[in-house]
């Protein structure tokens, strides 16, 4: 009947309207937890940020720490050597003959020497004086460098001397200032794969070379004794 039908008409509406008011409080829903979602993105970019930031200011605490624990050894080094040759020239100027060196050694001005044989690297050459209690060979006058030549191996030797740290800035194993040179013409020219290590021709010239070469021969020093 026609009551029957305006009934249902109207329950129908109804729901219509309850239907839009769900779509509507679904929408408002999603648009909350869209804006949510974003709220959580930034701050996740935040921390991220500032995840990055702590461990570069970690990365940087690190390596100050590091560079300063080089620096005090390097010093201690530096002064242990200073001490160990006032007390040689005190041992000297009391009588004392203070030219001993170990065993394979060779005694020249007041340092001994030793003639290493077999290839090594750079870094290889210095951990064997090193482990010889003593270091690469550091060379200060033509005095010192006209022994060197005469026993050194004619195929070359490492020496001493690199540019690790700063291209162009060369560096004694004895922290010395680089007082006296003896350069081939042309040299250093850091060509090639980078030539960071120096080592001695046969005809005691220097040459910068790659410090990954095999050398067969590498020079050590270390101070006489009394």
């Amino acid at each position: 009947t026609f009551s029957q039908v305006s009934k249902d008409l109207e329950r129908h509406k109804g729901d219509q309207m309850a239907q839009k008011s769900q779509a509507a409080q679904m929408m408002q829903d999603m648009e909350r937890i869209q804006t949510e979602q974003k709220r959580m993105e930034s701050q996740e970019s935040e921390l991220s940020w500032n995840l990055d930031g702590l461990r570069a200011d970690l990365s940087d605490l690190k390596s100050r720490g590091l560079n300063e624990m080089r620096q005090a050894l390097d010093s201690l080094g530096r002064l242990q050597e200073e001490v160990g040759k006032l007390w040689i020239e005190l041992r000297a100027s009391n009588g004392s003959v203070c030219d001993t060196c170990p065993e394979a050694w060779i005694y020249f001005q007041k340092k001994c020497y030793y003639f290493g044989e077999g290839a090594k690297k750079w870094i290889q050459a210095r951990y064997a004086c090193e482990d010889l209690d003593g270091r690469l060979v550091s060379i200060h006058s033509p005095e010192e460098q006209d022994f060197l030549t005469k026993r050194a191996n004619w195929r070359g030797s490492w020496i001493g001397l690199r540019d690790l740290d700063i291209e162009g800035e060369f560096i004694w194993m004895d922290n010395q200032p680089l007082d006296y040179s003896n350069w081939q013409p042309g040299e250093p020219n850091d060509g090639g794969q980078g030539e960071n290590c120096v080592m001695m021709l046969g005809s005691g010239k220097w040459n910068d070379a790659f410090c990954g070469s095999d050398l067969h021969g590498w020079v050590c020093d270390r101070l006489a004794t009394c």
